[in-house]
């Protein structure tokens, strides 16, 4: 088969090769038609939200609102009742009444308040009549509205709840809803208002009862959407009454407690727990049935321990958004449509003129920079084809000029990499000047090394080292590798600190500083000594925090340094300022050594002299035959050799000597403190390596015998001639010595 591609032009080929073109119409009008779906949905789902927050709010506020509104009606029946109740008290109290007047003002009490239901006045044994234990007249109203009788006492009221719990507190009373069987099998309320006598102790108690089922009716009937509902608990969580969406249940007599207790969720427990504590506010929680409900509560007040709580159903709350979804999402999907295809109408007029300009801009790409795209309006697509106009004559400035431009940045390339090496060399070099100075320990040749070495290094024609004196009040100049730097040394050059010059500057403030004659910062240089300086830079020398000094460098070229070289030389500073401070503390401990061996040795050699006299003796003669002490020290050429050199002599017989003989210096701590003489029976004797070594280990043993033996004494006369911190270090490096053997340490 012949190659058919072969055959066509490489545009043709890249076409066959390309994916699939899609129009600039098609896409702006999908993506629009996309994004307004996304909108519109957004919008709508946003809508929901909102309208259902909003819902939930409204929900709480009415709730909330119809809590206090409903605790405001069933307070107000029950301080009716109290009020009447007092009212009766203190005309008992205040009054004195007979039998008949007594009964008479009650019955009028229970018919002219119809709110109430019956009234007594209870009083204490004997206080109303002296021959009555139980005087507790009771009148109620009955079904046909007409008042009865009903003597109290026949029912020993000093045991019921409206008589003995005001008589314990002396305060007025609500007393839990209870079951009056004997009068209409009726739930009924008592407040019960304690009177006094004129000395102030109870008299009695006055009483009124209300029905329970009006308090009731003020929250049963209450609805909230279709199936919301109240109801009323007290503080032991007894249900006091409930709507009948709360489901059956059996009033003054089942326990909300018990109901929340079977449910699916300890939501509905913590609410009642909340409200038996007296605690206001709307939670949602899940009732017993496992339903979200919302729920507003708070207690009724007077002291009654009774909570109210409304009840409103959270799936109504949502029914109500569901149709607003629906709506919402039909609308969206219908604005979407409409808007695609005016969108896909108004595309066209923008293609059409981008398409042209599409055709003038492959022109370009392919190299064609004299063509020109036609400007057939006044808006953004013409502003392009201007803009693709002037791109062109661009493109061919840019052209001509790019090989100007890529030399220009090669020569900066060139310039940073010459300063990056220039940089890389400072900072070896200042490696190797370190590596130099921290192998000197004595001050008086470092000072001047490093100023030789930084000269050299740097080709800087004036290298000097300030050192403050003791008082941080002058830098002295100790070390300059320039002839006018070692002649202000001979005379002593030094500077106020913090007053004098950039030195006195940078001795007081502790940071670098840079002098030039030239630019913003020019100083005019004065000084004799040092006539052609034209830049100066000046380095804090540092350690531990502390300023020890100034690193003072010239230049006789004008603005020699710059802020980088700050950040360089810095680091030769800290170098240089550590090299000084380890010299220094090296000077000081070798100095404190030799003052401390120095005292010793002068220790130890007045504590052998004060021991010899003392013992009466200065060494010991040993034979064959028998030992004895020596008084006199024995003085031959042989025993002062050795105290001399401190080392083993070996003499051999030869005429001259009687025997072989060895001589071994007694050392203790280096210092010779007597010899052992040994000579041989036998003439024709060697003395071997082995038997050379051992004497040099009795001598090592008899001198740290010696020692122990007139340590005692020794350390007497040292602790006497100790008078200052200096011999206090004296005997306690001898102390330590003690512990080391000669021949070990």
């Amino acid at each position: 088969m012949i190659d058919q591609t072969k055959q066509m032009p490489s545009e043709e080929i890249n076409d066959l090769d390309a994916p699939p073109r899609t129009s600039i119409g098609f896409k702006l009008t999908l993506i629009s038609v996309g994004l307004l779906m996304v909108a519109f949905i957004t919008f709508s789902i946003l809508s929901i939200r909102i309208g259902q927050d909003t819902l939930v709010t409204t929900v709480e506020d009415d709730l909330k609102i119809k809590t206090v509104e409903t605790n405001e009606l069933i307070r107000k029946k029950l301080s009716e009742a109290e009020t009447i109740a007092t009212n009766l008290a203190t005309a008992v109290e205040s009054s004195s009444y007979s039998e008949n007047e007594l009964k008479r003002v009650i019955q009028n009490t229970v018919i002219r308040n119809v709110q109430i239901y019956g009234a007594t006045a209870g009083f204490e044994p004997y206080q109303f009549k002296s021959s009555s234990y139980y005087w507790a007249p009771y009148y109620n109203r009955t079904p046909n509205n007409e008042t009865q009788l009903t003597e109290l006492g026949d029912y020993d009221y000093f045991s019921q709840e409206w008589y003995f719990l005001p008589k314990r507190t002396l305060e007025p009373t609500l007393s839990p809803p209870y079951r009056n069987k004997s009068r209409g099998d009726v739930w009924i309320a008592t407040w019960s208002i304690p009177f006094l006598d004129r000395n102030n102790k109870l008299k009695g108690v006055a009483a009124v009862d209300i029905e329970f089922s009006k308090i009731q009716d003020i929250f049963l009937n209450l609805k909230f959407g279709q199936s919301g509902y109240a109801f009323l608990i007290d503080s032991n969580g007894t249900i006091l009454g409930m709507g009948e969406g709360g489901g059956a249940y059996e009033p003054m007599i089942d326990s909300m407690f018990a109901l929340a207790n079977t449910g699916a969720s300890n939501d509905w427990l913590e609410l009642v727990n909340k409200m038996t504590d007296g605690e206001t506010g709307f939670v949602e929680a899940l009732d017993r049935k496992g339903d979200p409900m919302y729920v507003s509560y708070a207690p009724v007040g007077l002291n009654t321990g009774w909570s109210l709580a409304l009840v409103y159903p959270r799936e109504e709350v949502i029914q109500q958004t569901r149709q607003l979804q629906t709506t919402l999402t039909g609308y969206s999907f219908l604005l979407a449509l409409i808007f695609g295809f005016i969108i896909f109408y108004f595309t066209r007029s923008i293609t059409t003129p981008l398409q042209k300009l599409t055709r003038v801009a492959e022109e370009i790409s392919n190299g064609n920079l004299q063509v020109t795209a036609p400007v057939e309006s006044l808006d953004e697509v013409g502003t392009l084809a201007e803009t693709i106009n002037r791109m062109t004559e661009q493109l061919q400035d840019t052209y001509n000029n790019l090989e100007r431009r890529i030399t220009e940045r090669t020569v900066d390339l060139e310039i940073s990499r010459r300063q990056t090496e220039a940089r890389a060399s400072q900072l070896l070099d200042i490696g190797e000047i370190t590596k130099t100075i921290n192998s000197e320990q004595e001050l008086g040749i470092l000072l001047p090394l490093i100023t030789r070495l930084v000269s050299e290094r740097f080709n800087f024609y004036h290298v000097g080292i300030f050192l403050l004196d003791d008082s941080n009040q002058y830098a002295i100049l100790q070390a300059a590798n320039s002839l006018g730097g070692q002649n202000m040394m001979a005379r002593g050059h030094k500077l106020k600190v913090g007053e004098s010059g950039i030195v006195g500057f940078v001795a007081k403030a502790g940071v670098a500083r840079i002098s030039l004659d030239v630019g913003q910062d020019a100083v005019f240089f004065n000084n004799p000594d040092l006539p052609t300086t034209r830049s100066e830079v000046a380095f804090p020398l540092k350690t531990r925090e502390k300023i020890i000094g100034v690193l003072d460098v010239q230049s006789e070229k004008p603005g020699a340094f710059t802020n980088e070289d700050i950040n360089v030389f810095s680091i030769l500073a800290d170098q240089v300022a550590i090299a000084i401070d380890n010299t220094k503390l090296l000077e000081q401990t070798q100095r404190a050594l030799d003052e401390a061996q120095s005292a010793y040795l002068k220790n130890l050699q007045e504590g052998w002299k004060n021991f010899g006299q003392e013992e009466s003796m200065v060494g010991y003669f040993q034979t064959m035959s028998g030992g004895k002490k020596l008084s006199r020290p024995m003085n031959t050429d042989e025993i002062t050799q050795a105290m001399f050199r401190g080392e083993v002599l070996v003499f051999h017989a030869d005429g001259k000597t009687d025997d072989p003989t060895l001589v071994v210096p007694i050392k203790l701590r280096d210092q010779v403190i007597g010899v052992m003489r040994i000579k041989s029976p036998s003439r024709e004797r060697q003395w071997s390596t082995s038997e050379i070594n051992l004497t040099e280990a009795v001598s090592e043993r008899l001198s740290l015998a010696l020692e122990n033996a007139s340590h005692s004494r020794i350390a007497a006369a040292g602790h006497q001639r100790a008078g200052d911190q200096r011999d206090y270090r004296q005997n306690r490096f001898i102390h330590q010595s003690r512990q080391c053997p000669a021949h070990r340490c």
